[in-house]
């Protein structure tokens, strides 16, 4: 199979940061502590091991996670009601805090999920009619976290829409009544739908209606009078006990054989596959020579605190964003980062923060982990966020400020608030026309005031989302307020 120069290239890049990464511990008198840690102390293969495992986790990553949280939801029965794939699940209610995934779920939406297998044969997503212009999307993304379409207010507008859905290699017969004809690039993928809602029992009751709309259709049943849903799969690929050193890579190993990575990255599963990694190994973990599951152990131990410190940073190795005010704008390339090899960002900024993320014509968001002197947040202190009559932000769907521990979960609180959004009907404006947040734990003595609660001495972070945003969000142009620190002790 013929490779692409990228692909090339990237793995050539691997191993020239191997030998660089070698010939410095070598050669580099300077720093003997190094030179002994490694040449003394470690066997070669599993200082290889060690670095290829890294590289294979920051690009795996997603298909750990995705495998895992697919099981919690089937197999596991995650939630309050057994999820299937081939089926949507759809919450009732906004989210809260007892919802604990880690993916900076929105409180602005009411969610439908669906893990769905195209490899025995397409699938036809149905929407329904939107009469009410709201805002609602179905996502769909392929099983390492890429986005390969939409359906809903950007792309379809408020018609019914029937999209087809098959796996790589199929050509059958398209029926009548298809809008569109998609491939998905792996035989599983997620598709998650998000239906605004002002949140008042009156409103919920119609985007539940909507959501009875979103239907999933085996490709044979489609066009008959009145057609059965696709059959729901009930089992799925299991997690390995999470007591096993080495059962993440299990699972990865597993996962990436089941989701084949694209072509264009045959090179890379090679070079892993060294290692006993990725979809090309065939080797058994177990069996590995001791240095190597050594290497392999100290990668899962060390990989997933790195890309904790990329997606606390909203790191892009691509340069693809910005820092404005202590607020750092998403990368422009989430949603499609695997079109420029962007690995890292798919899996510490696309994935480990947010589990799946949007392109940016579908949403902007900008994230802030530190006040306006580059400290830490932390509920020890308040704060206050003051947006000028002309920074409030002019979308073409809504906008909300949403607050989330570092694990990126919502924080129970007493007051059960966990965001300002625009539509909110307590939304305070001052006379000037400016829009003033308060960030601390007490409730505000003052009357008019938007507040948002804080944990307790505890750290946090703001999630400002822009939907259906306007070109100052897309060009990185706008300028979000400093989070200004009034009171309370600082934060490292």
């Amino acid at each position: 199979m013929k490779l692409s120069n990228r692909a090339w290239a990237y793995s050539h890049a691997l191993l020239l940061l191997i030998f660089v990464s070698y010939g410095s511990t070598v050669f580099a008198e300077s720093d003997k502590s190094i030179n002994s840690k490694i040449e003394e102390t470690t066997d070669w293969r599993e200082d290889y091991a060690y670095m290829l495992g890294v590289q294979a986790f920051i690009y795996g990553y997603p298909a750990i996670k995705n495998a895992a949280a697919r099981h919690d939801w089937v197999e596991a029965h995650m939630g309050s009601v057994r999820a299937k794939g081939n089926e949507y699940t759809h919450y009732q209610r906004l989210v809260g805090p007892e919802y604990q995934f880690g993916t900076s779920m929105n409180r602005d939406t009411l969610y439908s999920l669906a893990w769905s297998y195209v490899g025995d044969g397409p699938l036809v997503f149905s929407i329904p009619k939107n009469p009410d212009n709201r805002y609602y999307s179905i996502e769909f993304t392929e099983w390492y976290t890429d986005a390969f379409a939409y359906m809903g207010s950007r792309t379809t507008g408020n018609e019914v829409a029937n999209y087809l859905v098959h796996a790589p290699g199929w050509n059958g017969d398209v029926p009548p009544g298809i809008d569109r004809v998609l491939e998905s690039p792996t035989p599983w993928f997620l598709s998650v739908g998000r239906t605004y809602t002002t949140n008042t029992e009156e409103d919920l009751e119609i985007v539940h209606e909507i959501q009875r709309g979103f239907k999933i259709y085996a490709l044979d049943e489609w066009g008959k009078g009145n057609p059965q849903q696709a059959e729901p799969i009930i089992d799925v690929l299991d997690a390995f006990p999470k007591d096993d050193p080495l059962g993440s890579f299990k699972l990865m190993n597993a996962s990436m054989k089941e989701n084949p990575p694209p072509a264009r990255d045959l090179a890379l599963m090679r070079l892993f596959a060294l290692v006993g990694l990725g979809s090309e190994s065939d080797k058994d973990l177990n069996s590995l020579d001791e240095p190597t599951k050594r290497g392999l152990v100290r990668a899962l131990r060390d990989a997933p605190k790195f890309l904790q410190k990329v997606s606390t940073s909203v790191g892009s190795i691509t340069d693809a964003n910005k820092v404005v005010n202590g607020w750092v704008y998403n990368p422009s390339n989430w949603g499609r980062m695997a079109e420029s090899s962007d690995f890292l960002g798919r899996s510490a900024t696309q994935s480990w923060s947010g589990g799946i993320e949007n392109f940016v014509e579908e949403a902007v968001k900008l994230r802030s982990f530190t006040d306006a002197n580059g400290l830490s947040l932390n509920g020890s202190n308040q704060y206050q966020l003051v947006f000028e009559k002309d920074q409030i932000p002019v979308v073409n769907a809504f906008w909300s400020i949403t607050l989330y521990d570092n694990k990126f979960n919502l924080i129970e609180n007493e007051a059960n608030k966990y965001a300002i959004r625009d539509i909110d009907k307590d939304i305070y404006y001052e006379t000037d026309g400016s829009l003033k947040i308060l960030l601390q734990p007490e409730r505000p003595t003052e009357a008019n005031v938007n507040w948002i609660p804080t944990p307790k001495d505890e750290g946090f972070n703001l999630f400002f989302r822009a939907y259906l945003p306007t070109e100052p969000f897309l060009n990185q142009s706008y300028v979000p307020p400093s989070i200004m620190l009034v009171n309370g002790v600082n934060s490292k």
